[in-house]
């Protein structure tokens, strides 16, 4: 659709309907028309309200995403409407914002998207995941348990009779290759979508290209596997970095993909992602989870980092919450939290979070996001935790003289025995099914409160 053509014809519409005698509620339709007319010619992953997304009529929710700095949009849509009490640093938002404003902001479809996990997936099997709406496929092209890149995914969809291809199986190849073939007619793809083998072909006949699957770039990181979800601009997605960092990379290959919680959500990426930015409802919304409580609730001070003032991987936006040691709810629910600490909040785009938390030792709270329909999404949870003693031990110069011996006395210290006790008592109650079950918790708090708002966005046309 060419939004010029709607600029064009639309002053028209409402000049109409500006001199017929029409209700006011009429025209305010009109323009509501036209306005979802607009996004939708920008973001095709907008369904109108009452529809899901095959176009049937139907009462699930619908949410409207519409870029990739969703949690930006929510920002600014809801800081108009919040006195400079609550917000004191809205001028360093604003002033955030237009450092950012020139850059180019891709669609939702131009961007590595976390679908799964690697410990989630069946490497003898197809796998179904979805992404923005569309089914893919995921299977391995090689017999390679170790070769993490052999993972390729196509649309779950055969060239055939359009039968779901996860359905299928996969077989081998006399070439060491893997091929995916078609539950319904034996029809088989190879990695790059190419269809290899048609069962009912006459002998001597050659196989079109027609008769191919559309096929999705994929790279693994960290454990998880990104998709790149649009083909045509797959030479871009080669420029743009995935948003992990080193130390979810040190952490995945020293303990594992146990320290990973993934979950699917009942609503949308724009929620989502706008809830893993608020930590005011920590104290409510999660209320005896842990050491929470109700009464730990109170402002927020956070002040927007300018670009110079950002973390050297510089997320798209980030803020520091000023005095955290008072005002953070995790950090006032731990008696022992001194009173330098510091919280920092950062947006990675498109799809990561990340709380950085530096007390008497350090956390890192990252989370991962994936829209996986207009009214679903996915969420990818790590926990990290660095006490003093393995920052103090990775920091050190292994070449110098007397190490070891500089070695026990450091750590025969009465606070850095207290510290390995305290890390040793941590490590068997934090294990990976606690934290998972910790985790759910979470966001079993705050689910129910999400999926009605975003029933009630939807069906009265609100905004916040």
């Amino acid at each position: 659709m060419n939004t010029d053509y709607i600029n064009c014809i639309m002053p028209t519409i409402i000049n109409h309907l500006s001199t017929k005698p029409i209700s006011l509620e009429m025209k305010r339709k009109g323009l509501l028309v036209y306005l979802f007319l607009l996004l939708k010619s920008v973001h095709p992953f907008i369904i109108p309200p009452g529809q899901g997304t095959n176009g049937r009529s139907t009462n699930s929710i619908g949410h409207i995403v519409v870029g990739v700095t969703a949690p930006r949009q929510v920002q600014q849509t809801s800081s108009q409407n919040i006195d400079t009490d609550v917000a004191p640093n809205a001028a360093a938002a604003e002033s955030s914002g237009k450092e950012e404003k020139n850059e180019k902001i891709r669609p939702l479809d131009q961007n590595w998207w976390p679908v799964t996990i690697l410990d989630s997936l069946d490497s003898t099997r197809p796998n179904g995941v979805e992404l923005l709406g569309m089914k893919l496929v995921l299977f391995k092209s090689n017999d390679d348990d170790d070769d993490v890149d052999s993972w390729t995914c196509l649309k779950d969809r055969c060239a055939h009779r359009f039968a779901p291809l996860s359905e299928g199986r996969v077989v081998k190849n006399t070439n060491a290759c893997s091929h995916i073939q078609c539950a319904y007619h034996g029809w088989e793809f190879d990695g790059s979508g190419s269809c290899k083998k048609i069962p009912q072909l006459d002998d001597g006949k050659t196989i079109g290209n027609n008769f191919n699957v559309e096929s999705f770039p994929v790279r693994v990181d960290c454990g998880m596997v990104f998709v790149w979800a649009d083909p045509e601009t797959a030479q871009l997605g080669q420029l743009i970095p995935l948003p992990t960092f080193p130390l979810l990379k040190e952490t995945v290959e020293t303990n594992g993909l146990s320290t990973c919680f993934m979950r699917d959500l009942p609503y949308g990426y724009e929620l989502l992602g706008e809830n893993l930015l608020d930590l005011s409802h920590l104290p409510f919304s999660h209320h005896s989870v842990m050491s929470l409580q109700r009464d730990l609730g109170g402002p927020l001070p956070f002040k927007m980092l300018s670009k110079d003032e950002k973390s050297s991987d510089k997320p798209l936006f980030e803020a520091i919450l000023e005095n955290a040691a008072n005002t953070d709810p995790t950090f006032k629910s731990i008696p022992s939290t001194p009173n330098n600490a510091t919280l920092n909040l950062g947006f990675y785009e498109p799809c990561h979070v990340r709380y950085t938390r530096v007390g008497s030792s350090d956390s890192y709270v990252s989370l991962f996001f994936c829209p996986t329909s207009p009214s679903r999404s996915r969420v990818f949870l790590f926990n990290i935790f660095v006490s003093p003693l393995m920052k103090q031990s990775a920091n050190s110069n292994r070449n110098e003289k007397g190490l070891a011996l500089k070695k026990i006395k450091e750590w025969t210290k009465p606070s850095i025995v207290k510290q390995k006790m305290q890390k040793v008592i941590f490590k068997r109650f934090f294990t990976p099914l606690r934290s998972h079950m910790f985790s759910h918790e979470i966001f079993d708090g705050d689910g129910i409160f999400l999926r009605m708002q975003g029933d009630r966005t939807q069906r009265e046309n609100l905004t916040f």
